[in-house]
């Protein structure tokens, strides 16, 4: 008899284990899925109905399943196929929610990580101590020379510091010319390095202009000049020799935060300013201080979803942060940094401008290619050989189908454009509007992850990631579309010296006052909530 007992119950086990294993499947994809819907509400990359949504389709799925397994998942003679039925479809439920919760929950984990990426508000300055090529000999940094002794960088990130001719007389006491009216700041940081490695020896020259730096480099009036990145292009303009004639013994790099303060509460219900700027060197980190040649203000209404694009010229004289005492090329501007950048722009339509996002060449070609190219409606017909290839491209008037190669040549083309810089402006605002409009269109999230992991290696913004996933939801619980204005300041051609080149007149563009006041009103209008 009790034989006949144990041989029930191991019989009665081996009925009921496809029973648990179907109940420690649901209890392990619960958990799954729980996790996966707390993660996604942490980020708060779905809010709202979406959210809620699906808490209630998966608590709900998982509830069903769960019951009918208590139901009907019991073995007997009676109902055998049935049960066996019902838990076999409860494990593979509970597979198929913890492989799909797994997966969507590191979907949105990269989809996080690119987001977080792209707002790296670190940006590098670097100076570097110029002197002529007859005072060098050789990249290797284990051949040094007696010359000057500096030798070593204090940051070893660089591996093409140049040394010294050991051939040289020993310089007991060189002259180091500086720029003594801008970037004092970084110049006197890099100078307390400098000091650090050849103690007080040095005797330094300070300039008020570039050209006279550099010609006194030329005539051995001073043995190094000191000149921040940002800056070289204005020497090249001038010196198109510059860099054959010279290399540098010794740079300083520093890494410096954005810092912008923004009063935008809720970036879905309050209007805001975003500056988006380009700049025309391919080779550049998009994270260096450079000469801003795309300098475009978007004014967002995101309740009445009304855009206005604003189109400022790279040769408008402004003042530089609001400050009528540093008149200069807007252009120069971004070589202060982006801050100085928005200031500005502020400044003279007077707005707050809240948000930036900076993107050089090669961010424009392949960000286009990541989502799929963009339609722009060109409103001129005209050819350009301006791409990142030197491919030619031809465009017509209306609808243009772009890659990121085409894209690039579309917004830089100027010299066959009727009115130039003015005509790429108005290129440029109708590129971004076909940008915005691909970018809000449904064809764009089943790439999304990839469309993000372009945009974080070659753009970088302030926008908060809570506040794009914020923008994201709005844009998928409407889908409705947005309206587009433009506008663009104009003026008069005139030579002006600028804050940057005081030593002579450049070309500028005079403010048309009338206008800068219209924009001014556009952007009000914008900015009122209807």
């Amino acid at each position: 008899m009790t034989e006949n007992n144990q041989a029930k119950k191991k019989k009665s086990k081996k009925k009921n284990t496809l029973r648990l294993i179907s109940y420690i499947s649901l209890i392990l994809a619960s958990f799954a899925a729980m996790s996966f819907l707390v993660y996604i509400a942490s980020i708060k990359a779905l809010t709202g109905k979406f959210l809620v949504l699906l808490s209630a389709f998966l608590i709900l799925a998982i509830f069903i399943v769960f019951a009918c397994v208590i139901l009907w998942g019991k073995r007997s003679k009676k109902h055998k196929k049935r049960s066996i039925f019902v838990n076999s479809f409860a494990i593979l439920f509970s597979v198929l929610i913890f492989a799909v919760s797994a997966f969507a929950g590191f979907y949105m984990f990269r989809i996080q990580q690119s987001v977080a990426s792209v707002q790296n508000n670190t940006f590098n300055t670097s100076l570097k101590l110029y002197c002529l090529n007859d005072t060098l000999v050789t990249r290797d940094e284990d051949s040094f020379g007696d010359a000057l002794d500096l030798r070593r960088n204090i940051d070893e990130e660089y591996d093409n510091q140049m040394t010294l001719l050991d051939t040289i007389t020993p310089i007991e006491s060189p002259v180091i010319g500086i720029r003594g009216v801008i970037d004092t700041e970084n110049t006197d940081s890099a100078l307390a390095k400098i000091k650090e490695v050849i103690g007080e020896t040095a005797e330094y020259k300070s300039f008020v202009d570039f050209q006279s730096m550099v010609e006194s480099l030329y005539s051995g009036e001073v043995d190094f000049i000191l000149i921040n990145d940002s800056f070289l292009a204005l020497i090249l303009d001038d010196y198109q020799d510059f860099e054959s004639r010279t290399g540098y013994a010794y740079y300083a790099n520093f890494e410096s935060e954005v810092v912008v303060n923004t009063n935008i509460n809720d970036i879905t219900t309050e209007p805001f300013v975003v500056y988006v700027s380009g700049y025309d060197r391919s080779g550049s980190s998009f994270s260096d201080y450079a000469r801003s040649d795309v300098n475009l203000l978007m004014v967002v209404n995101p309740v009445d979803k009304k855009v206005l694009l604003i189109n400022t010229p790279r040769d408008y004289y402004v003042a530089l942060n609001g400050n009528r005492n540093r008149m200069d090329k807007l252009t120069h501007a971004g070589m202060y940094g982006i801050e100085c950048s928005m200031k500005t722009l502020g400044a003279l339509y007077d707005v707050d401008v809240d948000y930036y996002v900076k993107v050089n060449f090669k961010s424009v070609v392949e960000i286009i290619d990541a989502i799929g190219g963009v339609d722009v409606n060109s409103r001129l017909k005209f050819s350009s050989r301006y791409s990142y290839s030197g491919k030619r491209y031809y465009f017509e008037k209306g609808y243009n189908h772009l890659t990121g190669d085409a894209a690039l040549a579309f917004c830089r083309e100027r010299k066959s454009l009727p009115e130039g810089d003015r005509d790429r402006g108005k290129n440029q605002q109708a590129f971004l509007e076909g940008v915005v409009n691909r970018v809000i269109s449904p064809e764009i999230i089943t790439n999304f992850n990839d469309v993000l992991d372009v945009i974080a290696k070659h753009s970088r913004t302030n926008v908060s990631s809570e506040e794009i996933f914020a923008l994201l939801n709005m844009q998928l619980t409407d889908m409705k579309q947005w309206t587009f204005s433009t506008a663009s300041a104009t003026g008069s051609d005139a030579f002006r010296k600028t804050y940057s080149m005081p030593s002579r007149e450049l070309y500028v563009m005079l403010q048309k006052e009338s206008l800068v006041k219209e924009i001014q009103g556009m952007v009000d209008e914008i900015l009122e909530m209807d």
